[in-house]
């Protein structure tokens, strides 16, 4: 299916802030991919990466107009701190998949960058639903079982309860797979010519294409391979190779020379230490019950009118 690919060419690099002093003495973003989480944006952060007309700083997951610590130190510290060295005539882009998410970042990246790229990637609701429930289990935030958990997430849903915060992720697996609402709170500070939506299934079957347009999106050269092209980066899972070690300072021993690497480094290897650290789920562990997946599919047939409304066609799955 050919992605919902409403503009092309090369976004100005023209900002519009609160502190427009401050933004304008800096970098400009000229695209983000805003999530959906679980649904294949490690992928295709690395086959962006490669681009050599795009820069992508190593730390994919690095949010800042969800972050409201960073968010009120400004861009200026924020662009010092994860974009120190980008190259002349690179179009930069961030990857961050929580922002699809959260009410707050649609109004925040209008403010600052109102001609900014947007990307969003989609997966079929409930698989999303259900890996996000794998990886918190395997993260320890998650002690239920599949059917207790995702049917709390669902009344929680139902009720308006979003869970956008950090701690409230268990009471969000359901409502971060309701892509019609929440692209639709995109499209209230954006122009449709400036958002991009992609469909995982089209990154597993014909990588190539959908790179193809992606890249045509953006305004540089489409017809690049990069050389990641039919890697798969992130299997999702219920537990860790290594359990006893979610990062390199829990070792008291290494925590000495842990410290010796500089910060921005750490943040990437523990980035890339927790994918690789991931067991993948077997298809039917911890599966809810035919009854369960009933109700997702019910309640997301609900959303499914907004989303194919918002696109102009139905995704390229079936509920």
């Amino acid at each position: 299916m050919r992605p919902m690919e409403i503009g092309n060419g090369r976004s100005e690099r023209v900002v519009s802030t609160r502190n427009i002093g401050e933004a304008e003495a800096g970098k400009t973003l000229d695209f983000l991919v805003i999530g959906a989480q679980k649904a294949g944006t490690t992928t295709l952060f690395k086959h962006m990466q490669g681009h050599p007309e795009l820069h992508l700083p190593p730390e994919k997951e690095a949010p800042f107009f969800t972050r409201d610590d960073r968010w009120e130190r400004g861009w200026r510290w924020y662009e010092q701190e994860f974009l120190p060295d980008v190259p002349e005539g690179v179009r930069i882009g961030k990857v961050t998949p929580h922002y699809l998410a959260d009410p707050r970042a649609p109004r925040r990246i209008r403010q600052m960058f109102p001609r900014v790229k947007l990307i969003a990637i989609l997966r079929e609701p409930c698989e999303r639903a259900l890996s996000h429930y794998r990886m918190s289990l395997r993260r320890g935030i998650e002690t239920r079982g599949p059917d207790e958990a995702l049917r709390a997430a669902l009344e929680d849903a139902e009720a308006g309860d979003l869970g956008t915060d950090k701690e409230g992720e268990a009471r969000c697996y359901i409502a971060w797979s309701e892509y019609g609402r929440l692209l639709e709170g995109f499209r209230k500070h954006f122009p449709t010519e400036q958002l991009q939506v992609l469909f995982l299934d089209d990154l597993r079957d014909d990588p190539g294409d959908l790179l193809g347009h992606t890249f045509d999106f953006l305004g540089v050269d489409a017809g690049y391979e990069p050389p990641t092209l039919g890697k798969k980066y992130y299997v999702g899972g219920t537990r860790n190779r290594i359990t006893v070690l979610e990062r390199f300072d829990s070792l008291p021993g290494l925590r000495f020379l842990w410290k010796m690497i500089p910060e921005r480094k750490r943040r990437v290897i523990n980035f890339w230490m927790e994918h690789l650290n991931v067991v993948p789920s077997l298809e039917e562990e911890a599966m809810p019950s035919e009854e369960t997946m009933d109700l997702l599919r019910a309640h997301f047939r609900k959303d499914l009118a907004r989303l194919t409304d918002l696109l102009g066609h139905p995704p390229p799955w079936d509920l």
